[in-house]
């Protein structure tokens, strides 16, 4: 008897302690995205810490940064012309008006039917 009511406790009070902390940091940010601003055959555009230091001055806080494309879109290969390169930066959700004043925009609007964004590694 014993036993099944220290199961019964144990059982009660790891339930208890479950703060699901690992999905509120998700519900609490959001993915914005600036884009890099370079051009073909060009060593131009910015950098991702110029990015991210537009959120830090205005107060912002970039929790992670990453380089990503734009996907399901063509950009014609000649030099000058554009690309899809862009970077992401998490934030957290309370700020995104303020991002989107910067310029930033919510990924989540680059997910639509064939298009969207792949992060990729910086070069």
């Amino acid at each position: 008897m014993k036993i099944k009511l220290w199961m019964l406790l144990l059982s009660f009070f790891l339930i208890s302690c479950d703060d699901d902390s690992s999905t509120s940091l998700v519900e609490d940010t959001i993915d914005v995205y600036i884009s890099k601003g370079d051009t073909q055959c060009n060593d131009d555009g910015l950098s991702i810490e110029e990015t991210a230091s537009y959120l830090t001055n205005s107060d912002i806080k970039a929790l992670e940064s990453q380089c990503g494309i734009i996907s399901g879109l063509s950009f014609t290969a000649v030099c000058g012309g554009g690309t899809g390169n862009i970077y992401i930066h998490t934030i957290d959700i309370d700020d995104l008006d303020a991002a989107e004043n910067l310029g930033f925009i919510d990924a989540s609007s680059l997910i639509v039917e064939d298009s969207g964004y792949a992060v990729v590694e910086c070069e």
